[in-house]
């Protein structure tokens, strides 16, 4: 667990992986979106790409670079991306705006929600346990 959350909380996660899912596949593009320096955004780059959220391939255009896509693991990051968003949006609101739009491919706004699997109602508390390791 503390892996997990020294990955979320120390390198830049939210901003990479969300110019991932909205269509940044050049270094250039990762750069422009991120808003961080070129050393910053080579090391994040490298870094998920070596823990498996992020895929390096050739870029057939040109022979020194790298086109980057999320992997399985990257794309199963979508819902925590969407509810910092969605927190974001309604507890730090910015003078011009939401930074992102979230939309669902029907058109309406997208709206993330938890669930639970059982057979009642969705409700807003959970309970949480840790689990002890011997």
């Amino acid at each position: 667990m503390m892996f997990g959350f020294g990955i979320l909380t120390g390198l830049l996660v939210l901003p990479l992986v969300g110019a991932a899912f909205m269509g940044a596949r050049r270094f250039g593009e990762f750069e422009e979106r991120m808003g961080a320096p070129p050393t910053i955004v080579a090391e994040r780059l490298r870094t998920f790409c070596e823990i498996g959220v992020l895929r390096a391939t050739p870029n057939p255009e040109r022979s020194d670079g790298s086109v980057y896509g999320l992997t399985e693991k990257g794309r199963a990051f979508f819902p925590m991306t969407s509810f910092v968003l969605t927190w974001g949006e309604r507890w730090f609101r910015a003078p011009e705006g939401p930074a992102v739009i979230m939309t669902h491919r029907c058109g309406a706004k997208f709206d993330p929600r938890l669930a639970c699997s059982g057979p009642h109602q969705q409700e807003h508390l959970f309970s949480s346990r840790r689990r002890h390791t011997g």
